[in-house]
Parts: C-alpha cells; structure tokens; sequence
C-alpha cells in the first residue's frame, strides 16, 4: 500500500509505494562511463588539466609542489558561468538586465567552478580512497568554500557525482564545487520554512526531525558523537541518507579537525554501505549549505543517494516523487 509524505525541509511530496520495486528493470543500471586512454586527473598528467588552484599534501597542508600533491583543487574546463580573464576568483562587474528583451531578463554574472580530486590513483568511488584521502579532501571542500566566499557570491554547492548515471563525465573520483551570485527558490524556500520553525519553536526543523527520529528509531542507520544518519521519512530515492550534524556543531566553514575526520569516515562508510546493498550504483553526494549571508544561522546537512531509478513524467511534470523503496525498509537494510 502506498502513501503520500511531505518532507518539511525540502519542501517535496512523495509517494512511497514500495509495489514498484516489483517491475522488471527497475533496477537495472545503465553505464556509460566516457573512458579514455588518458585520464587528466591521475598523477603524472597534470599539464592535462588548467593550473591547480590548491594543491594538499598527506598532512593536509597546502603545498605548491604539483608533483606531489595527495588532493588537488583546478578550475572547472566547462564553467556554466562566466568565468573573467580564466580566473574563476575574478568577479564580472556586468551583472544587470539584457536590453531588449522584453518580460525576460538575463544577467551576465560570475561564479566560481571548481573540480576537487581526492586522489592521484585512479579510483572510481569515494569507497576506495584512504581515510587520509578522505580527509584531506574534505579539509578542501571547506577550504574552497570559505575561498570562494571571499568574492561575493551568494550560495555554495558541493555535489560529487560518481559513475555515469549520476552525471559523472569523467570516471576519475572528483567533487565540484559551484558557487554563484543566485540563489535557487529550493534553497531560499528551505531557509524560509526553518527560519518560520524556528521562530514558532526555538530550533531548528532539521534538528526537531532528527530528536524525532532517535525517539522513534525506525529510520536511524548510525548516530556518532557529531552526527546522525538517518533515511528521511519522505525520501525522494529509495535509500536515500542524510548525515544531520548534531546541534551544537558549527558552520562548516568552521569545522574542527575532528569533526572533519568523523564526517569523512561517515562518509565513506555510508557510501561503501550503499555499494555492498546495492552492487555498486551511481549515486551523488550533495552538500546543503545556507547562503553565505546565512551561514552563521542557518543549518547545513550531507545527503547521499544511489540512482537506481528514472524519474518519468510524474514527477517531472508535478514535483511529486515517487519512491519505490519505503525509507524504513532502506534504513533496516543499511543498519
């Protein structure tokens, strides 16, 4: 039997019907990794990729010697957004409305675009990089965001797509981070309703959920000192995860050591979860975080999901989802 769930954070309605998961094909995956004879994000063919922008060594310090770099941070090759002089720190000084085109409007803004690559071996999975790996490349995500925080731009999103049907281009383990002067109406509508929540209750939504979700423990796959990972009551994708930092624990920019380093372990662990359950999917791995203006305020919050299914005409014509994998289902199989 199914049901219809609204997510208070996001802001979606989907409907769990777990009769779906019986179709044939349902999860069938379809890889189409773009393979080439030389991989521009393995050590040794640096002069494949622009000039590092960052380059981390084993101890997490910044280095300058490209030859022996451990994480590596470069400009994004294709930016979606206007990048002035090849220099993505560069702002463009013409953001403003086209002329001449009536009701539409268009802007001329810059962003920052950038490709984090946690590894110099060739390694398809976040699975497969060392603890030391995972660390240092998540002193970069932090890193990054700050730095791109200094050129005025408005929101940050880091997202790792690993395989193809995930949207990875490139078979190489990497994470992008894109940063622009606009913010998504997703974006501003989750800080609305928790900024709403909060008035009316004195805490944040997505820490009420989780104290919610311990009560009752149904959807809980693993609680550390600093963090809770549950499946969200009303997941959009059958085993979908979010890693909730616990209340008290600051912005991510401001994240300590030890923080970094359990959340870098979480990660890889739910990830490597999700590869052994399932044989290896696509899945993307999404960094929620406030706009800069709300970041001191606002909550921030990991989600990690496989792509097992299409999404069809339903959904993209109503934003309603349909998952065929109940959440409770996905956490007991994750635990």
């Amino acid at each position: 039997m199914s049901d219809i769930r609204f997510d208070p954070i996001s802001g979606h309605w989907v409907t769990i019907a777990p009769n779906r998961n019986d179709r044939p094909v349902e999860f069938v995956p379809s890889e189409r990794v773009i393979k080439r004879l030389l991989c521009p994000f393995c050590g040794g063919n640096e002069s494949e990729t622009p000039a590092s922008l960052a380059s981390y060594d084993k101890e997490g310090n910044q280095t300058d010697h490209e030859e022996s770099w451990l994480v590596r941070v470069v400009p994004n090759k294709y930016p979606s957004f206007s990048v002035v002089g090849g220099n993505n720190g560069t702002p463009s000084t013409a953001n403003g409305q086209a002329p001449g085109n009536g009701l539409y409007e268009s802007l001329s803004a810059h962003g920052v675009q950038e490709l984090i690559i946690p590894t110099a071996d060739h390694h398809v999975s976040l699975s497969q990089l060392t603890p030391t790996e995972s660390l240092v490349a998540m002193y970069a995500y932090r890193d990054r965001v700050v730095a791109a925080g200094e050129e005025g731009l408005a929101h940050a999103m880091l997202f790792t797509n690993c395989r193809s049907s995930a949207g990875a281009s490139l078979e190489h383990i990497h994470t992008q981070l894109i940063a622009s002067p606009l913010i998504s109406d997703a974006v501003t509508q989750r800080v609305a309703r928790n900024k709403l929540y909060f008035q009316n209750n004195h805490q944040h939504a997505i820490h009420a959920l989780t104290k919610w979700e311990h009560d009752h423990a149904d959807r809980v796959v693993a609680v550390t000192e600093n963090f809770s990972l549950i499946c969200p009551y009303a997941s959009r994708f059958a085993f979908q995860t979010w890693i909730v930092p616990n209340e008290g624990v600051p912005r991510f920019p401001m994240c300590s050591a030890a923080i970094m380093e359990e959340l870098s372990i979480l990660l890889q662990q739910q990830v490597t979860k999700l590869e052994s359950v399932l044989d290896e999917p696509a899945y993307n791995v999404l960094f929620h975080l406030p706009p800069y203006a709300e970041m001191e305020t606002e909550p921030w919050y990991v989600e990690i999901f496989p792509r097992l299914t299409t999404a069809a005409g339903f959904e993209l014509g109503t934003d309603i989802w349909v998952n065929p994998v109940a959440p409770e289902m996905a956490a007991r199989r994750l635990r």
